[in-house]
């Protein structure tokens, strides 16, 4: 009996002894992937990085024991140009990142002075840098006018190659109505008044 005992405390003792203390691991590598990265998103790698560094949660040489992925989704969606945040830590003491970002379809540079961006569900975006190829809105447009009316024409326009590749600039007339500037020729294309978009 007492050689049984002794064989099971020796056997637990170098289990115990073989074990790594996790509690010591730190993390040795960041990846960071941006979906959609390529396209007119305004997001890299670098940003992303500097969020984190900048509330501190930048997780490379942090103990495992300590970061906390939910803490830094949190962090990165608050961000207006993330849509999705996804963190996780591997056993192999790697912290993988993966965002998709929301990608502007649309810009507004109201005659009030506003400049911004539109994403595909009518959200704003704030201007962080200039992107060639998105129309852009001026006039009499304000915020709740681009949401509702705008944002719908937007997608409707930029879904179809033919008019995405022809109109240059979207004009709103003080009395709301669109003119549509081509990028070839002269002429201005006068539609009118949009119709109400259904609210979402």
């Amino acid at each position: 009996m007492l050689d049984v005992i002794l064989l099971v405390y020796v056997f637990v003792a170098m289990i115990s002894f073989n074990k790594p203390d996790e509690s010591k691991n730190v993390c040795t590598e960041v990846n960071i992937v941006i979906a959609d990265q390529n396209a007119n998103g305004f997001l890299t790698a670098n940003e992303v990085k500097k969020m984190m560094k900048d509330s501190r949660m930048y997780p490379l040489n942090f103990k495992m024991t300590d970061i906390q992925p939910r803490l830094i989704e949190d962090l990165l969606c608050k961000s207006p140009f993330v849509k999705t945040a996804e963190c996780y830590k591997t056993k192999d003491n790697k912290v993988f990142v993966s965002i998709t970002q929301r990608l502007p379809v649309i810009r507004i540079k109201s005659e009030r002075g506003d400049d911004y961006y539109l994403d595909e569900n009518g959200g704003i975006m704030p201007h962080s840098r200039y992107t060639s190829d998105l129309i852009i809105v001026t006039g009499s447009v304000s915020k709740a006018y681009a949401r509702r009316y705008v944002a719908p024409m937007a997608r409707a326009v930029m879904a179809d190659d033919f008019w995405r590749n022809q109109i240059e600039q979207v004009n709103v007339t003080p009395d709301l109505g669109i003119e549509l500037v081509p990028r070839v020729g002269n002429h201005i294309l006068y539609i009118g008044a949009l119709p109400v978009a259904p609210r979402q």
